[in-house]
């Protein structure tokens, strides 16, 4: 009997070029080869065979990062993008009062408050 494999997910779904690769995965595997390689036979009379293998793979995984690294949905570049935002933008969290909620405790508190002599804003300024 005929059967086909049919995803649950349709975005989940990969058209497949050679050897089960998709496209992306393909050229991924190509431009390594085409950095590694070199690297490899440029290097050999220049740098220790002890440090020539590190070397070649510190140059070819942003290669397969491209290729075949996914997180939670995003691609390889969509996640360095995310991560650079994180570690150098200031993060500005904003806090909403959606049900009123903090005044309501700063209006009960308000004895603590004059005692102390802390002042807090109820309006939010």
């Amino acid at each position: 009997m005929l059967s086909m494999k049919i995803p649950a997910e349709i975005q989940e779904y990969k058209s497949k070029l050679i050897f089960g690769l998709s496209v992306r995965q393909f050229l991924s595997i190509a431009g390594a080869i085409l950095v590694g390689v070199p690297i490899g036979i440029l290097g050999r009379g220049h740098i220790s065979a002890d440090i020539l293998p590190w070397i070649v793979i510190v140059a070819v995984m942003p290669f397969f990062g491209f290729g075949f690294f996914t997180f939670k949905g995003m691609r390889f570049e969509e996640w360095i993008r995310a991560l650079c935002n994180l570690w150098f933008q200031p993060q500005i969290r904003v806090y909403e009062d959606t049900c009123g909620s903090r005044s309501k405790t700063l209006m009960r508190h308000s004895r603590w408050r004059s005692t102390t002599g802390h002042r807090y804003s109820v309006s939010g300024d």
